[in-house]
C-alpha cells in the first residue's frame, strides 16, 4: 500500500529503523500470531514463520549491540570516539557475553538465511522455546542498557 508514492504515511516506523524496544514488541506480536495460527499450518509453513521470526530476532540482537554498546563508544556516522563511554565495555561481564553468544547462535540457526544440512534433520523450535529465548534477550537488554549510566 503506498509503494513509491510520496506522502504516504503509516502508523509505525519500518522495521529497519526501529529501536530495540519496538522490535521486542514486534517480535512478541509475531510470536503470538505464530502460536495462534500454528494449528492451521503445514510443517513447512510453520518452519517459514519461525525462520522469519528468528531472522528478525537475529537482527534485533545486532541492532541492540550497535545501539546500546558500539554506538555508545564510537559514533558510526562521524567516527568520533567517546572516551567517557568506553567504560560500558568494561561493565559487560563474561555471563553477558556467554548469553549473547548462545542466544545469537540459536536464532542464527533457526533463521532461514542458512541452508539446513539434511544430515542434521533440523526441526523448528517450539513456540515456548522461542518465547523463552526472547525473554532471555529482554532481560539481557534491560541489564546491559543500565551499564551506560
Amino acid at each position: 500500500m503506498g509503494g513509491d508514492t510520496p506522502g504516504h504515511t503509516t502508523e509505525r516506523h519500518p522495521w529497519k529503523v526501529t529501536d530495540t524496544k519496538a522490535r521486542i514488541n514486534g517480535l512478541k506480536q509475531e510470536l503470538a500470531r505464530i502460536k495462534r495460527e500454528r494449528g492451521q499450518w503445514t510443517q513447512e509453513e510453520y518452519e517459514k514463520a519461525v525462520g522469519g521470526w528468528a531472522g528478525d530476532f537475529s537482527e534485533t540482537w545486532e541492532r541492540t549491540i550497535h545501539l546500546e554498546v558500539i554506538n555508545r563508544v564510537v559514533d558510526r556516522g562521524t567516527s568520533e570516539v567517546r572516551p567517557k563511554s568506553f567504560r560500558i565495555l568494561a561493565r559487560i561481564t563474561e555471563q553477558d557475553n556467554l548469553e549473547f553468544q548462545d542466544s545469537y547462535g540459536k536464532c542464527s540457526t533457526w533463521a532461514r538465511r542458512h541452508d539446513k544440512a539434511p544430515a542434521v534433520n533440523y526441526v523448528s523450535p517450539e513456540p515456548d522455546e522461542l518465547e523463552a529465548e526472547l525473554g532471555r534477550f529482554e532481560e539481557w537488554f534491560k541489564r546491559v542498557v543500565k551499564y551506560k549510566d
